[in-house]
């Protein structure tokens, strides 16, 4: 089932990441578990130089399988770009695990 608003996808499939914050972040204090919420959430705020305050969002998007890859990619960028080297290792590593040609995670990782 898909709990995000069919006219926040649009926002943010035009590039309206910032107007989209606001609307995610209401849409999770009654959905909080929501993995495709948790992952929008986390690219507006990545997107809008807020990416510390997106690992949160990332790393319940995670907890879905379906959305492991994706938000674990989003996570694994965001902390490659503040240097902390131990978090890629951790993220590509699972990302790898269940996709083990993911070429993205592989460049990562060697970074």
């Amino acid at each position: 089932m898909r709990l995000v608003d069919p006219t926040i996808r649009q926002q943010q499939a035009a590039g309206d990441y910032r107007g989209s914050v606001e609307p995610l972040r209401e849409l999770l204090a009654t959905r909080v578990d929501d993995a495709e919420t948790n992952y929008r959430y986390g690219l507006a705020l990545m997107l809008t130089q807020r990416s510390n305050l997106a690992v949160w969002s990332f790393r319940k998007a995670m907890k879905d399988p379906e959305w492991f890859v994706l938000a674990g990619s989003k996570l694994a960028h965001s902390a490659l770009e503040a240097a902390d080297f131990n978090e890629v290792v951790e993220i590509t590593t699972g990302i790898l695990e269940r996709e083990p040609e993911n070429l993205l995670a592989l460049l990562m990782r060697a970074n």
